[in-house]
């Protein structure tokens, strides 16, 4: 859209993304099926409600995230699953950014 002679890149999603995080018997997390014998697992889930061109300004797409566990993780697992939300927020980060680099050049 061209609004007073700008080109304006205008979109509007929400999302929600299952995540299933496994712990190994040491404690380590395991997202990608790796080797080493299985321990608990964490299913998580993770909401975007407002991805849009108006947040673009500001490049917050994490400000109205909403992360649920579906059940509570136990102590000793806390911080490994703690940092691998924060890996796959930053991750969603750089691909909305690709996105909208891409949606620039092609709209």
């Amino acid at each position: 859209a061209v609004v007073r002679g700008t080109k304006r890149y205008l979109f509007d999603f929400h999302t929600k993304i299952d995540i299933e995080i496994s712990m190994r018997d040491d404690t380590s997390m395991d997202i990608d099926q790796g080797e080493g014998k299985k321990g608990e697992s964490y299913k998580i889930e993770l909401s975007l409600p407002d991805v849009s061109a108006a947040m673009a300004a500001d490049r917050d797409w994490m400000h109205d995230a909403r992360v649920v566990y579906k059940k509570t993780v136990k102590k000793e697992h806390e911080t490994a699953v703690k940092s691998a939300v924060s890996s796959i927020q930053k991750e969603l980060t750089r691909k909305i950014e690709a996105f909208m680099e891409d949606y620039k050049n092609v709209a």
